[in-house]
């Protein structure tokens, strides 16, 4: 990649950092110089979510989301959704999420995670938070419960479905963000739909430690790291100026995340 300007910046809007090997403070260095501005760290259960928080805390690249993966939508989360309330309130995080629904791995009831989705998405309703969603083959499902709380906007995170639900989510505000998962082979309807998508609604993630890069597929040591080169693939298959790129996706960023995050630290 050729050198940039100081005043270019990557973000990475999905990581699971408190799931890499190396240390955040090693971490921050590497990617100081990288130009990586900005990670958001979601939970997916209560540890997690409490250890987003903790990072935020402790390093002001890092923005952190809480919530309740579908994985774990059992019925005991009380306890969690009491975590998430109380954090929105405070103003400690910047969304909620990784929330969902998921068909392919959860061992977790499928009308269990309904109503565990249902009642995270009342709180992002509650608190004008945005909100990250999973979703695995379940795009009717997911599209039914998230037009019931049209208020809520968000991001359609790892983004593997046909291309009609996020058309219609982008035409309800929503952001669409990708992982490597649109440089593998058999992702040509992703590649397609890449193209379809204006700038002003896209979003870039690694989803760290998962869906590494295509040269290191089946690892699970991705990292922020790997977000610059994510770009400059996505800079060469839509023919559009890197710089240009992270200019528009940094400033998406910033109008559905940072600008709140920001002004309830002031």
């Amino acid at each position: 990649m050729a050198p940039l300007s100081s005043e270019v910046y990557f973000v990475d809007t999905h990581a699971h950092i408190n799931l890499l090997k190396d240390s955040s403070e090693h971490l921050q260095t590497a990617l100081e110089q990288k130009n990586v501005k900005w990670v958001l760290v979601p939970g997916y259960d209560l540890p997690s979510s409490k250890q987003a928080v903790a990072l935020a805390r402790n390093h002001d690249w890092i923005l952190p989301a809480v919530g309740i993966h579908p994985h774990d939508a059992f019925p005991d989360w009380t306890s969690c959704l009491s975590f998430i309330r109380e954090q929105a309130d405070l103003h400690k995080i910047a969304a909620i999420g990784e929330i969902g629904l998921d068909r392919v791995r959860s061992k977790s009831l499928p009308e269990n995670q309904i109503r565990l989705l249902e009642e995270q998405l009342q709180i992002a309703e509650e608190f004008q938070l945005p909100v990250i969603i999973h979703n695995r083959e379940q795009d009717q499902e997911v599209e039914s419960v998230l037009d019931q709380f049209p208020n809520v906007k968000g991001i359609l995170h790892c983004y593997s479905s046909p291309e009609t639900l996020a058309l219609k989510k982008i035409e309800q505000g929503w952001l669409i963000s990708f992982s490597f998962n649109i440089t593998y082979p058999k992702s040509d309807f992703l590649r397609d739909l890449l193209k379809k998508i204006p700038l002003s609604s896209l979003l870039l993630e690694t989803d760290s430690p998962y869906l590494a890069p295509l040269f290191d597929r089946g690892k699970r040591d991705n990292s922020p790291l790997n977000i610059p080169i994510l770009y400059q693939w996505v800079s060469e298959w839509l023919s559009i100026p890197l710089e240009v790129l992270c200019e528009k996706l940094m400033g998406n960023f910033t109008r559905l995340l940072l600008s709140n995050w920001r002004t309830s630290h002031d």
